[in-house]
């Protein structure tokens, strides 16, 4: 609370320790939620903090800022960012499909067909992300269906984002990364809705999205 009363009246820079040698990053969201305005990672470190980043800066076209939401600037009912007083909404998204994944970054042609799953969060403003993974799809990456339905509490249209991480289900070793996406709820429209996919570093994957529904609950 008390950072974020200050952050609404001066600038507030967050940046990665000097001990994180290995270039690790820390979660971006608390930082952005109690209103902190210039957030640093370690942007050779290609992973979740950095999706979210790019996901959050993708409201506007990638220009390199967002404003404020208007909450975070009231003189009066400072904001805390404490999502005990506030009221969620349901947000259902029902991922029906996947279509044209690729494999594994580096595989070669003959390399076996993928086992794909879907893990889904959202980054809220509570502690740790809600989230929620599919059932794996034996040997399509082409078009697996997965027609399953998942509902979030949403605290925040303004702040609250949701990732989408596509993986390949390895049964000897670490599950490998197919794709990715990171979405504003500000952004997020009703309706059947394709969600493009990306690499690691962000480059858009040709052809290569998920299909899902989304609404919200009454």
């Amino acid at each position: 609370r008390d950072l974020a009363a200050y952050a609404r009246d001066h600038l507030v820079r967050i940046y990665p320790r000097g001990s994180r040698v290995t270039s690790t990053n820390y979660d971006p969201t608390p930082a952005w939620n109690a209103g902190c305005q210039v957030v640093a990672l370690n942007y050779q470190t290609k992973t979740m903090p950095v999706w979210l980043n790019q996901g959050k800066f993708s409201e506007n076209g990638y220009s390199g800022y967002v404003l404020k939401p208007d909450v975070m600037m009231a003189e009066s009912n400072l904001w805390t960012a404490d999502f005990n007083t506030l009221t969620p909404k349901k947000l259902n998204i029902k991922l029906m499909s996947g279509h044209y994944l690729p494999k594994p970054l580096g595989a070669g042609d003959r390399s076996e067909v993928i086992d794909p799953y879907v893990e889904i969060k959202l980054h809220s403003l509570t502690k740790e992300p809600q989230s929620y993974k599919t059932k794996v799809v034996d040997n399509n990456g082409f078009n697996p269906v997965w027609n399953e339905t998942i509902m979030f509490d949403v605290y925040s249209n303004d702040l609250d984002l949701l990732s989408f991480v596509v993986k390949d289900k390895d049964t000897f070793n670490s599950d490998d990364f197919i794709a990715q996406n990171v979405i504003p709820i500000s952004s997020m429209r009703t309706g059947y809705r394709v969600i493009p996919l990306r690499q690691a570093n962000d480059t858009p994957i040709p052809h290569a999205f998920l299909f899902a529904k989304c609404s919200w609950a009454d």
